[in-house]
C-alpha cells in the first residue's frame, strides 16, 4: 500500500467514526466530492484494500512482450560484443 493510500485510508477511518465529513475528507484528499464518495463506499464495502491500486503489480497494456524484449536484448548483446575493440 503506498503512502497515499495509506494516507487516504486514515482519512477515511475519520470519516468512519464519524469524526469528519466525507465533504470535508475530499477537499483534505485533494478530490472532488464525487471521487470522495466513490473512494469512501470502497473504503466501506471492502476496507483499506479497497483504496489499493487494482493495476498495481500488474504489467503495463503498452509493454512489449517478453519473448520480444528478451529477442531484442539477446541481439543487441551480440551487437555489443561483436564491436568490443581489444587494443594491444
Amino acid at each position: 500500500m503506498s503512502e497515499r493510500e495509506q494516507r487516504r485510508a486514515a482519512v477515511l477511518e475519520r470519516v468512519a467514526a464519524g469524526e469528519w465529513k466525507l465533504v470535508q475528507a475530499a477537499e483534505l484528499l485533494g478530490l472532488s466530492y464525487r471521487q470522495g464518495k466513490r473512494i469512501g463506499r470502497r473504503y466501506r464495502e471492502e476496507g483499506a484494500a479497497g483504496l489499493v491500486h487494482r493495476r498495481a503489480g500488474k504489467a503495463s497494456n503498452r509493454a512489449y512482450p517478453k519473448r520480444l524484449r528478451r529477442r531484442k536484448v539477446r541481439s543487441f548483446t551480440v551487437i555489443a560484443k561483436r564491436d568490443v575493440v581489444v587494443s594491444k
